[in-house]
């Protein structure tokens, strides 16, 4: 049998002074006892236990530490940072004069521990769906008095989003319902006493019931960034009386502003906020801080910060601790009951998240941001998302000369657009009409009628290449092109076709020309007065709608802030996406002026009046550098609102990302494909975690871009912003997520004829500029187009 003390209400209250240990304390200030009384029998008085992790927590919680050490009896105690700031020193008890064989009777009260839970480890980040959140822990307190472990998490701002459906595209509005479980989970319900354990088989699973990361029947639904971070919480207790109760953390990442050695922590950044709901009253905790290495900080709770409702500590002590080089930096929150309460109960939430990878050099070379690394992923987006529209309808065809590479349009919209009429016209002058023999030319007016409905129903995917190599060999495998968009030292061909020719001749040619032929002149007699081109081409020349996509990379468990290494991107991370915003911006480049004039005829073809022009009269400024493309005046399209002219957008958007303008940056910015719960015909599997946009640049040799997709967490102009969003702004260093590569693409226009006997006897007419483009795409959080452009005639 152990020694019995006196109660506490006799025993001697001690207030350390700061500095001092158990082991001081327990050496000079307790009286003399045969054998001398010791640290475990001082701490079991005291708080009911002499293992290690319960005696640290109530020095931190209930006496106040300074410094701690993994013996306990040695930590630096300082009463200002203790809930009481005090211990019992006991005294031995004693009683004189008690009579010889008669029977006494002694009570004895034995102290019980406190119940207490605490995450001991919890990855930072992971991909969901690849990777299972790995989760260790560490029970404290009897069997007694808690036995029942469950497992939570909850998201960052959660919320439900409601949809409305415009067309092909979805609009949607949010409202907060934070309570929502994203995952419910009873790890054990006879929990071993003080044991530690593990939670290894969360892969980021949603259960969510409602709201934006709900589950659908016969879908597994992951967590993803959009959403992040979460907070993941572990709920010790006798029974399931206290099943409802959780702590919300709120973000926390701390910040830097300034530079060199003006850089310094923003203090606002070091609050630690968190809500707790349905906890039973009474608790006592502590916060820990812990940096990449592991656990920097650790403090008790005053009473006023361990209830229900919002609560905020201001983590004063951070402002000299924290270093950019340690990051991240994550809290935990605990509580729990005290030794006195046998209805057990404690609770500890902590963050993990999907973490969108950020490259580290990403902003060191502004602003040349086509010499930084290439982390997005580039890819052509597909002109229709879904099933095809019937191919009787103006979506089925529009989709068909899409596909045949006639540039249409935007293939959501109608019938009566003017790119779609000009698309329509171009194919009829390049095709025959079916059936007819001898060969007759579709009439190219641009009217829909029952044998050009029949001449598109009839056309095969990819009958014009949108791509080409340097050497002008077409690139028509998906693969092919991706990777070439992707590759920074690789330029590639994108065809610009110009055929529209001066086709108003002599008498002496039209029994070559006529009535067969009907080219239906577009650009007026080859003696016209001044040049006619461009104000032709604006009604005859299909400008591009090239359907591009970004898809974005999503860190592992093992990737770190500092890493350079690229994760793979696949079905996985882009699930993990979510919906956030991407800004699409360009920049004009400078010219090249690569005329070859031993091949130029002016009197065929009249492009360099325009270069000349660009080269010598119309530069300007844009994004912050010279802006060479030609103006609207000239036939180009720099104007009014310049920042979105190379881009379609609002109703010539790409479904099913709507495009919108944002003149607040000077950017389109579009959405990245998630399930929020709309309809399930509008959610399209394949493109999750994709964000998408036309590019749909000018027509004239010599205009360039360079076009940039950057993640962006900006609200978006049209209101419907996701709540979260306000979070990843403080969550992510901008400059890393906004950067460049050089995929270089060049632009070239050519002219092209129509099958069989129709396109060899055209061969002789057909006379055209050709623009050569270098165009570089791509990025982490974005990408960028150049596109340079020379002239010289071509023939095909």
């Amino acid at each position: 049998m152990g020694r019995v003390f006196f109660s506490q209400a006799d025993a001697t209250d001690y207030a350390p002074s700061a500095g001092e240990t158990m082991y001081d304390i327990v050496s000079s200030q307790c009286e003399e006892a045969d054998p001398p009384i010791t640290c475990d029998e001082v701490a079991l008085f005291n708080w009911g236990t002499g293992e290690t992790p319960e005696v640290l927590r109530a020095l931190v919680e209930l006496v106040g530490c300074r410094k701690i050490d993994p013996d306990p009896y040695q930590c630096e105690l300082d009463p200002a940072k203790g809930l009481k700031g005090k211990l019992y020193l006991p005294k031995v008890w004693k009683m004189q004069g008690l009579a010889f064989e008669i029977l006494h009777k002694l009570l004895v009260k034995q102290q019980l521990p406190a119940t207490a839970v605490s995450i001991t480890s919890l990855d930072p980040w992971f991909l969901p769906g690849e990777e299972a959140c790995s989760i260790s822990y560490t029970l404290e307190g009897i069997k007694d008095r808690a036995k029942l472990l469950d497992f939570d998490v909850y998201a960052s701002n959660y919320c439900k989003a409601t949809a409305t459906v415009k067309g092909d595209f979805v609009n949607y509005a949010y409202a907060g319902t934070p309570d929502v479980p994203i995952r419910q989970k009873t790890v054990d319900a006879d929990a071993p006493e003080r044991g530690s354990s593990g939670i290894g088989d969360w892969n980021g699973e949603s259960e969510a019931a409602s709201g934006v990361l709900a589950v659908r029947p016969d879908k597994t639904r992951y967590i993803n960034a959009a959403s992040s971070p979460y907070t993941v919480v572990l709920r010790y207790a006798k029974d399931d009386s206290h099943k409802t109760a959780f702590v919300n953390l709120h973000s926390f990442w701390p910040r830097w502003s300034g530079t060199g050695g003006a850089r310094a922590v923003v203090a606002d950044s070091l609050k630690i906020k968190w809500t707790a709901k349905n906890c039973p009253g009474g608790l006592q905790g502590q916060i820990q801080v812990f940096d990449k290495d592991g656990m920097v900080w650790r403090q008790f709770l005053p009473a006023s910060k361990t209830g229900n409702g919002d609560q905020v500590y201001d983590w004063t002590d951070g402002t000299a601790m924290v270093a950019e080089d340690k990051m991240p930096y994550r809290v935990q929150v605990q509580l729990h009951t005290d030794k006195d309460t046998d209805d057990g109960f404690g609770i500890a939430a902590m963050h993990t998240e999907v973490r969108l990878f950020t490259h580290p050099q990403i902003g060191t070379f502004d602003p040349d941001h086509e010499q930084e690394p290439q982390v997005l992923e580039f890819a052509l987006a597909p002109y229709y998302a879904g099933p095809d529209p019937p191919e009787d309808s103006a979506k089925g065809r529009k989709l068909r000369l899409a596909r045949a590479g006639y540039h249409p349009g935007p293939v959501a919209d109608g019938e009566s657009q003017s790119a779609y009429i000009r698309a329509v016209s171009e194919f009829q002058r390049d095709h025959a009409k079916p059936g007819v023999d001898p060969a007759e030319r579709l009439k190219a007016d641009g009217t829909i009628d029952a044998l050009t409905k029949t001449a598109v129903a009839a056309q095969a995917p990819g009958r014009r290449a949108l791509f080409a190599d340097v050497d002008r060999s077409d690139l028509t495998a998906d693969g092919d092109i991706q990777s070439a968009l992707n590759d920074q030292a690789t330029q590639t061909i994108l065809w610009v076709d110009d055929r529209h020719s001066y086709t108003k001749t002599e008498a002496s040619s039209a029994p070559y020309l006529l009535p067969n032929m009907g080219l239906e002149n577009c650009h007026g007699p080859m003696d016209a007065d001044g040049d006619i081109k461009q104000a032709k081409d604006r009604k005859a020349t299909c400008r591009p709608w090239i359907p591009v996509e970004v898809s974005v990379p999503v860190m592992r468990s093992g990737d770190t802030l500092t890493g350079v290494t690229v994760p793979a991107i696949n079905d996985a991370s882009r699930a993990a996406t979510g919906p956030i915003r991407i800004d699409w911006t360009f920049r004009d480049l400078a010219v090249e002026d690569k005329i070859d004039t031993a091949q130029y005829q002016a009197s065929r073809g009249r492009p360099q009046k325009f270069l000349t022009d660009t080269f010598a009269g119309i530069k300007g400024a844009h994004n912050g550098k010279d802006a060479w493309n030609c103006t609207h005046a000239l036939g180009g399209i720099r104007g009014a609102d310049y920042y979105q002219a190379p881009f379609g957008a609002n109703d010539d958007s790409l479904m099913p990302w709507k495009a919108l303008p944002d003149s607040g940056v000077s950017a389109v910015c579009s959405v990245a494909h998630d399930d929020l719960g709309q309809d399930a015909a509008q959610v399209f599997d394949p493109y999750l975690g994709k964000a998408g946009i036309y590019f749909h640049p000018s027509i004239i040799a010599g205009d360039g871009y360079q076009f940039r997709a950057q993640v962006s967490f900006r609200d978006l102009p049209s209101g419907s912003t996701h709540p979260n969003w306000k979070v990843l702004r403080d969550r992510y260093d901008a400059t890393k997520l906004a950067q460049a590569h050089s995929a270089p693409l060049r632009r070239s226009c050519s002219s092209r004829g129509c099958s069989g006997p129709i396109r060899r006897r055209l061969t002789s007419h057909r006379r055209s500029r050709a623009h050569t483009a270098r165009i570089s795409a791509g990025s982490p959080l974005a990408c960028a187009m150049v596109a340079r452009a020379s002239c010289s005639p071509r023939c095909e």
